[in-house]
């Protein structure tokens, strides 16, 4: 069985679709789930809470390391360790977390036997910080075959109450982290940017309860430990862990660290002994290439010998979602409520704006950094009408608000002519009449404040959204889907937009759930495609005609954004809300629960034909 990984709330609400195909992501965030701080989750509530252990611990002088009194998991009794704290956490030779300094929920569990999985089942959750194309495959990669080749069982979490969450973290100094065995609640296991499919199974390993081979308590007849080689500051990345040990010293087992580990001058940090003596390491010690032999022995020995082998599960990359799609009490038609201004409703009388009208992804530019052979400067906010323009000249350009631009804070270094991705868009062009930033991308050129359309010249800049705001890139910069200008969204008031102000209906009213639609995935038998969000009326309409529907703004609907999939006529749960109807005079996502069908751009109530939709909510 195939199991596609989605949030939590989507592994309950969509497995019955979903779990069969290999979705297609359209997503690759450097990181704006990637580079929030993923340390920052959710419960963790078997780790111990090791502040509490102030009194018996002390701050090293000039190496960071503290000193405290811990018992590990499976140890009989306590001891001193020398850790280091990086963010929340309290890390132990290198890679172990071991507690944290958050607010203590649970004590750490005092029966050796609490830290197996049961039945050598581990439910892992793929979190949302893993959101880069390669990242997710090679979690995926390696938990598959960790499943092939280990009696472990490595499931989709859905909602138990003990599991792995696998995140990204920037913030970590190596390549993962993990606890040993299970901790209770949520426990993390951290990746960086520079984890492999071998950082992700020697990780997955101490969830699992296995520990460092060159650290077992027996490692003295095998391993001589030689400090004066190593880095200053990992002299403690070797200290014995008091855990579990079977079989017999394995060098080549991925537990094991290299002969050069942690090195300050290419000497060796570990040699290898026999009968007390200096021997030739075997060239497969520190290997990463995969399980050894004891490996797959000692764990099955851990866990008892319990039969999982071969494991049925397999992971796959999960699809794009967008939240914020909500019911709209007056109509009844689902629309997108991620805006300030709600689009418009044919429930209600005509108004009048002359803001900006954010559509599309969420840019976030690099400022205050040097400008490069593939990057220009001078690029600056204008605080009258909150665009984008080029500060490079002496005459600032035509502003919206009157007058020419006037600049205001960050200096802003944007990327030109470098190849399109994922995550970052091309076609922003310098327009030689007003000096603004606008998308290029459409036949039609925008509203220039001097008059027509912009004028494009000069660079193709290709500007990066959706990724994490930074120290030096800022979010919320927006398409204006009225005039083309990138604008500033971080404001209640959207600034002053040059396009001509046309009437508009009052804007929905979000009543009930917030639905989660997937998107950009293969359509199958359950699930239909071509459904869109309408960059006018903000409703989610069927694309899948040449006649666009009736858009309460005028004229057909205009689809902009993600295509979403949308499952039907599948078992509801409690996660899912069905009777969500397409309706075939106006062409919108409609419900249709309610004997009263709301109101129809098209003249009257809905009309419900076709497929009966299930949709997810948070």
């Amino acid at each position: 069985m195939e199991t596609s990984f989605f949030s939590p709330i989507f592994i309950r609400t969509l497995q019955s679709l979903l779990y069969s195909n290999t979705l297609l992501i359209l997503f690759y965030l450097i990181g704006i789930h990637c580079a929030l701080n993923a340390q920052d989750i959710k419960t963790n509530r078997g780790l111990p809470t090791t502040t509490a252990n102030a009194a018996n611990s002390r701050v090293l002088a000039g190496d960071g390391y503290i000193k405290m009194n811990i018992r590990l998991p499976f140890a009989t009794q306590a001891a001193e360790y020398f850790v280091k704290k990086e963010g929340h956490y309290f890390i132990l030779n290198d890679d172990i977390i071991v507690g944290n300094d958050f607010p203590k929920t649970q004590s750490y569990a005092q029966n050796n036997r609490d830290y197996k999985w049961r039945n050598a089942e581990i439910p892992i959750f793929i979190d949302n910080s893993i959101l880069d194309n390669n990242m997710q495959k090679m979690v995926c990669d390696a938990l598959n075959a960790m499943n092939r080749q280990l009696e472990l069982s490595l499931i989709p979490y859905t909602n138990q109450e003990d599991y792995v969450s696998i995140q990204f973290s920037s913030a970590i100094k190596g390549a993962g982290q993990s606890p040993v065995g299970r901790q209770g609640g949520e426990q993390p296991l951290f990746l960086s940017g520079s984890a492999s499919q071998a950082t992700i199974w020697h990780e997955l390993l101490h969830a699992a309860g296995i520990y460092h081979e060159q650290s077992r308590s027996d490692r003295d007849k095998f391993v001589r430990i030689h400090t004066e080689n190593m880095t200053s500051g990992t002299e403690h990345n070797f200290q014995i862990e008091a855990g579990t040990a079977f079989g017999g010293y394995d060098f080549c087992s991925i537990m094991h660290y290299s002969s050069m580990a942690f090195s300050k001058n290419n000497q060796t940090t570990i040699e290898c002994l026999s009968n007390n003596q200096t021997t030739t390491c075997p060239p497969c010690m520190g290997q990463r290439s995969g399980f050894s032999e004891q490996d797959k022995k000692g764990l099955d020995q851990f866990y008892n010998e319990v039969s999982r082998f071969p494991s049925n599960y397999v992971f796959v990359p999960r699809p794009s979602f967008q939240s914020s799609w909500r019911y709209c009490g007056k109509c009844h038609a689902m629309f997108y409520d991620g805006y300030e201004q709600k689009g418009s409703c044919p429930a209600d009388a005509l108004v009048a704006q002359n803001e900006h009208s954010a559509i599309g992804y969420n840019f976030v530019l690099p400022h205050d950094v040097a400008q490069t052979n593939n990057a220009q400067a001078l690029w600056r906010y204008c605080g009258k009408c909150h665009t984008m323009f080029y500060d490079g000249y002496p005459q600032k350009g035509a502003c919206s608000g009157g007058n020419e631009h006037t600049a205001i804070g960050y200096n802003f270094t944007l990327p030109h002519d470098i190849a399109q991705t994922n995550n970052a868009q091309a076609s922003w062009r310098y327009c030689g009449k007003c000096h603004e930033m606008f998308y290029d991308g459409y036949a039609d050129k925008g509203h220039c404040k001097t008059g027509g359309g912009h004028a494009a010249i000069g660079y193709n800049f290709v500007l990066p959204h959706d990724v994490a705001q930074t120290n030096n890139a800022q979010a919320s910069w927006r398409y204006c889907g009225k005039c083309h200008a990138m604008f500033y969204d971080g404001y209640a008031q959207k600034g002053a937009c040059p396009a001509p102000v046309a009437p508009v209906n009052h804007g929905h009213v979000a009543a009930g759930y917030v639905f989660s639609l997937p998107h950009d995935a293969p359509g199958t038998n359950t699930t239909q495609t071509e459904w869109r969000y309408c960059g006018k009326c903000h409703v989610m309409f069927y694309d899948g005609y040449p006649q666009k529907g009736a858009c309460s703004s005028g004229g057909g609907h205009t689809s902009i954004g993600y295509m979403f999939v949308l499952p039907h006529d599948v078992q509801p749960s409690s996660k899912t809300q069905a009777a969500w109807r397409y309706c075939d005079k106006c062409h919108v996502m409609f419900y249709d629960g309610y004997a009263q069908k709301g109101a129809c751009a098209a003249g009257g109530g809905h009309n419900a034909s076709g497929y009966n939709f299930v949709l997810g909510f948070n």
